[in-house]
This record gives structure tokens, C-alpha cells and sequence, in this order.
């Protein structure tokens, strides 16, 4: 009985404490529910924005960016700068290296009056076209500049310098005026305006004392050169003044239109150096049949001498190949002598006029027409006066002739001495003091005698001496038609 009722005690106890355990479940203790079986779960569930006031509340995820609080989460910007990329192996930003110029080279040489431009170590691969042309050798490698123009293909009539294209791997030399002080070379096929490809000149190397490139730049910058002045004298000489024309013509040149023509030409042995003048005549080239004297050109490096009339009150030369003419820029000129004179900003050299003193006559040239085997000839005879050398007559003599050897006749091409061959008529010296015939074709007019000497003196006429025809009286037998006029003698 007493066992009985303990039993029943205990299990009213232990119920009790069941009942308070569960009626306080949660007040102290953190109760797990049994999860549904039947409920899907996310195995990678996203993480929740992280929360921020500021910047400082976020931290950068590597070192090439910025971490910032944006709307009240954390973002990352990009750290590196303009000219910096990302070292994922340094995880930092580091800055770029310039690409360095590709294989090609320019290379700027000084010449006098020029600057010569040589591009070599390949085109194709360094021009600003994508794909490359395939040119032919119709194509051209051409430049523009300032001063100057930037039209490619040239303007027609364009003196600028080019050179034909032949094969990528050859070098290509053009020159430049030297007043060029910007300048890029492009490749053309000459007639279509589309087809211009400039040199991408950051892939170049360039060279030279006066130019040079700047990343990104379009085109070599250059140092302009001092060009010296050239020189003009002039020196009375009688009925003439001798004006003498120093090297370095080609650097002081205009066009007709009056602009720069400065390393713009290359004349060749054809070309003429003549005058304008008031009172006479300004035509270049001179109207046919002209007695004024004129120079064939020779080099740059030398001097000219040109015999202008006393008369002359103002003149200027020209440089010309028959069709165009390209007049001395006389501001670029120091002009001397006692007679001459220019003025910054005229356009000729201003001259005081002479009045030569009268000369000593060396005696006379007479003119006669007669017939020679049959065939009508102008007969031109040359008889000094008694006690005078015809040498005394002579346009450039100072002195008499060392050791002349023949007398001649200038007309036509005046190419004296005679080219070896030559048929002109001639006469072989005997002395100063003979008298001397020649048989002229009546066709011949505007022409002039001339004492060849080896052995003469550098002057305007290497090769012997002109006859000075004021110093000669020109006599007509009959209706020979022999006149002086200018430095020549003339038959109409």
C-alpha cells in the first residue's frame, strides 16, 4: 500500500516538472524547430548589402580600385589614371610605358637653300591607312608644309619636289625649301584627291639638327634656316655698267604672282639670266631679235656678270626658261657701287644714269654685200686705226689679251668659243695691228666679234673678249644694212 501510493507521487512530480518545463519554454532556452522536410532551401543565398554612411565604411576589393558608399551600400570604382593600367601580378596600378617609334627613319640634312628630307626603313607599314594601298610606280611620295600648302596631290603647275614610288624597302629623298618650318611626307597616286596617305610619323625616328617630332603630332616640326643675303655690283665701265651677280641666286627668287619662290626650282644649263629695265624693255624673256645682254645659267655657286646700257635709270634680273620668269627678290640683295642703290620694298635697283666719257676710237668695222664663188655673202672687215691694237677696242681688256688665237662671230647661239666642229666663220690671229675679213651668210643679224684667248683673265666671257663696238665706227658700203644697236650689230 505504501509502495503504491510513492509510485503515484513520483509520477505526479515528474508530470509537474514536465508542464513547467514547457510552460516556460523560451524564457531562457533557444528552442530549434524541426525543419520541414517538404520546404526547399537555398544552399548559396546572396549575401545582404552591406550597409554604409561614408566611403570609410567600405573596403576596396583589390588594389587597382576605389571602394565607395553609394544610396548606403559599398561600390568599387577604377583606381589607375589616364595614362596607368592594372598589374594584376603587382595587384597595383602602374604607369604606362610609351610605345617606343617603329623602324622607320626620317632624317633632315642642311644643303644650301634647301633641306633635303630622307625617309627610309619601310612606308606601307607606316602610314595612316588601314588597309595599306598597293601603289605602282605611277604613284608619287610628295610633302606639305608651312609656309607653303598642305594639297596633295600638288596644284597643277606646282614646282614642289616629289619623287616617283618604286618598291617599300628603297629610300625616298625629297627637298624642302628651307623656309619649311612644318612639313609630313604622303603617298599619292597623283591624280585622285582621296588618295592621300600621310606618314603616321609616330612610327618614325627623327633625325637631324633642325628637326624633330612630338608624340601625336602631325607633322616634324623644324627650325628654319638664315639664309644670307646675296650680292649685286655694279661698276661703270662706259657706255655699260657692269652688274655682277655673286652665288646664291636661288634662294632670293619670286614667282610671278609675287610669292616666295625660295628653293622652289632647279634650273637647268638652258636657262637664261636677263634683265628689265627703264628706260628698255621689262619682257622676259627678251622680244626676239634683242641685242640686250643675258647669262646662260650655270650652278648656284657661281657669280653672273650682265652689261647693262648706261641709260639705265632702274632694273631687276630674272631667272627664266623661256615660259616662266622668276624675278630676284631685291630686299634679299646688298646692292653696292657708286651708282646703284635699291630701296626696302622696290621692286628694281634705282640707278643714276652716266653719261660715259667720249671714246678713243680703235678704228672701224665696215659692212659691204658682195658674192663669194657665186653666192651672195656680207662682207665684214675689221681695220684699226694706224697706231692703235684692236685690242685697245675690246669690252673686257684692261690690259691687252695674253695670247689670242682667232677672231670669231657671235650670233645665233653665241656659243663662244666655237664648239669643237663648229662651221661658223673664223679667222686666225696675226696680230693687233692687221686688218681682217670675214664672210658672213645675209642671214646672219644681231651679231658681235669676239678675240678668243685661252690664256684671258676670269671675267663675264671666259674664253676671250667682245669687241666694245662704242669704240669702233661701223661703216656701210652700199646697202650692207650694218647698224650698231646695243651691244651687237645689227643688218634689218
Amino acid at each position: 500500500m505504501k509502495n503504491a501510493f510513492l509510485l503515484i507521487l513520483c509520477l505526479s512530480l515528474v508530470g509537474c516538472a514536465q508542464r513547467f518545463e514547457d510552460d516556460n519554454a523560451g524564457d531562457d532556452d533557444v528552442v530549434t524547430p524541426n525543419p520541414d522536410p517538404d520546404d526547399d532551401q537555398d544552399p548559396n543565398p546572396d549575401p545582404d548589402p552591406v550597409g554604409c554612411d561614408s566611403d570609410d565604411d567600405c573596403v576596396p576589393v583589390d588594389g587597382c580600385s576605389d571602394a565607395v558608399c553609394l544610396s548606403g551600400s559599398c561600390s568599387t570604382e577604377p583606381a589607375c589614371g589616364e595614362d596607368q593600367s592594372c598589374d594584376e601580378d603587382l595587384d597595383a596600378c602602374v604607369d604606362d610605358v610609351p610605345t617606343p617609334p617603329g623602324s622607320g627613319s626620317i632624317v633632315c640634312a642642311e644643303v644650301p637653300g634647301f633641306v633635303d628630307v630622307t625617309i627610309s626603313g619601310g612606308i606601307l607599314g607606316h602610314l595612316n591607312a588601314d588597309p595599306a594601298p598597293s601603289p605602282t610606280t605611277s604613284w608619287k611620295l610628295v610633302y606639305g608644309s608651312s609656309p607653303g600648302d598642305w594639297q596633295v596631290p600638288y596644284a597643277s603647275g606646282s614646282t614642289k619636289n616629289w619623287k616617283p614610288w618604286t618598291t617599300d624597302g628603297a629610300s625616298y629623298t625629297l627637298r624642302l625649301p628651307n623656309s619649311v618650318t612644318s612639313f609630313n611626307i604622303a603617298l599619292t597616286n597623283g591624280t585622285d584627291a582621296s588618295s592621300e596617305y600621310w606618314l603616321d610619323l609616330n612610327e618614325y625616328v627623327v633625325s637631324g639638327s633642325t628637326c624633330a617630332h612630338v608624340t601625336d603630332g602631325g607633322s616634324v616640326t623644324r627650325t628654319a634656316t638664315v639664309v644670307p643675303n646675296g650680292s649685286i655690283t655694279c661698276a661703270e665701265s662706259g657706255s655699260y655698267v657692269n652688274v655682277t651677280i655673286g652665288a646664291g641666286i636661288l634662294n632670293h627668287l619670286k614667282n610671278s604672282d609675287g610669292s616666295d619662290a625660295d628653293g622652289t626650282i632647279s634650273p637647268t644649263t638652258s636657262w637664261k639670266l636677263m634683265y628689265g629695265s627703264d628706260p628698255g624693255s621689262w619682257a622676259i624673256p627678251y622680244a626676239s631679235g634683242s641685242t640686250k645682254d643675258w647669262e646662260y645659267w650655270e650652278a648656284d655657286t657661281v657669280s653672273y656678270l650682265v652689261r647693262v646700257t648706261s641709260d639705265v635709270t632702274m632694273f631687276n634680273f630674272a631667272l627664266t626658261d623661256g615660259a616662266n620668269k622668276y624675278w630676284f627678290d631685291l630686299d634679299e640683295f646688298n646692292v653696292s657701287g657708286s651708282s646703284c642703290a635699291h630701296a626696302s620694298g622696290v621692286g628694281g635697283i634705282q640707278r643714276t644714269a652716266t653719261t660715259p666719257p667720249p671714246a678713243t676710237m680703235t678704228g672701224s668695222i665696215e659692212c659691204r654685200m658682195t658674192t663669194v664663188n657665186g653666192v651672195a655673202k656680207r662682207e665684214v672687215s675689221i681695220v684699226p686705226l694706224s697706231g692703235h691694237d684692236l685690242r685697245e677696242g675690246l669690252a673686257e681688256s684692261p690690259s691687252f689679251l695674253p695670247s689670242p688665237s682667232a677672231i670669231q662671230v657671235g650670233y645665233g647661239d653665241w656659243a663662244l668659243p666655237y664648239p669643237a666642229g663648229s662651221s661658223k666663220p673664223q679667222l686666225s690671229w696675226i696680230n693687233g695691228t692687221a686688218t681682217y675679213v670675214l664672210y658672213l651668210d645675209p642671214s646672219v643679224d644681231d651679231f658681235n666679234l669676239f678675240v678668243v684667248d685661252n690664256d684671258d683673265p676670269s671675267d663675264g666671257w671666259s674664253g676671250g673678249d667682245f669687241f666694245l663696238l662704242d669704240k669702233w665706227t661701223v661703216v656701210n658700203v652700199g646697202s650692207a644694212g650694218c647698224s650698231k644697236v646695243g651691244g651687237g650689230i645689227s643688218t634689218n
